[in-house]
């Protein structure tokens, strides 16, 4: 009778057990890795997903700086100042970034103004302030300002009038506070450019505009 090789089973036996040690460490070595599981890093994007890669939830363009790349930022501003009334100022600027613009004027008025004949804040709110913004010597816009409401809680000793405009990827202008118009009398958001004159008029000073000031690019 032939005898079993016990030898030959003991062998078949150890590999086998090997090969299933081999299995169960592999398998876990990925389940304490999950970022190689799935990761869905596409580092060859479609064309219509701008060249930005996006993994475990962070967005980058191929240089770090966000989904803006190529993209021009600009200020443009104008001082108001003038000798008719002490203490009034102002200020014009153009704001544009990727997305959106947003043009500004403020103009700031003590309260009496007496060279203005603004006494008060209730001929303050009577009056009308209207910003010219030429180029050339030809005058492309104008904006009618409106009062802030004064702060009640205090002593006034300074009113101040306002228009804000803003456009969302390059829409129609939002007129926030005031309103900007071209010389066709449609609602505008002015695009000053450098070497444009700003003038303020008040219609309480009849002679003429009672600050002014030259656009300059800030940035």
């Amino acid at each position: 009778m032939k005898q079993p090789n016990f030898s030959a089973t003991f062998l078949a036996l150890l590999i086998a057990g090997s090969l299933a040690s081999t299995a169960t460490w592999a398998s876990k070595g990925a389940d304490d890795n999950p970022s190689e599981q799935g990761r869905g890093c596409d580092d060859n994007p479609s064309p219509g997903e701008d060249n930005i890669k996006s993994c475990g939830g962070s967005r980058t363009d191929d240089n770090g700086k966000g989904g803006n790349k190529g993209k021009e930022r600009s200020r443009y501003e104008a001082r108001l100042g003038g000798a008719i009334q002490a203490g009034a100022q102002g200020k014009v600027e153009l704001d544009t970034k990727p997305n959106k613009q947003r043009f500004v004027a403020q103009v700031k008025l003590p309260i009496p103004s007496a060279a203005l004949e603004i006494n008060d804040v209730a001929a303050a709110a009577d009056a009308s302030v209207t910003l010219s913004l030429s180029r050339g010597g030809v005058e492309y816009a104008t904006c009618d300002l409106d009062l802030d409401k004064p702060n009640g809680k205090r002593a006034i000793r300074r009113v101040e009038y306002k228009v804000d405009v803003l456009s969302r990827r390059g829409g129609a202008a939002e007129q926030r506070v005031g309103a900007c118009f071209d010389a066709n009398n449609s609602p505008i958001l002015p695009v000053v450019e450098a070497g444009d004159t700003a003038d303020v008029s008040i219609d309480t000073y009849v002679i003429g505009p009672f600050l002014n000031g030259t656009v300059v690019r800030e940035k």
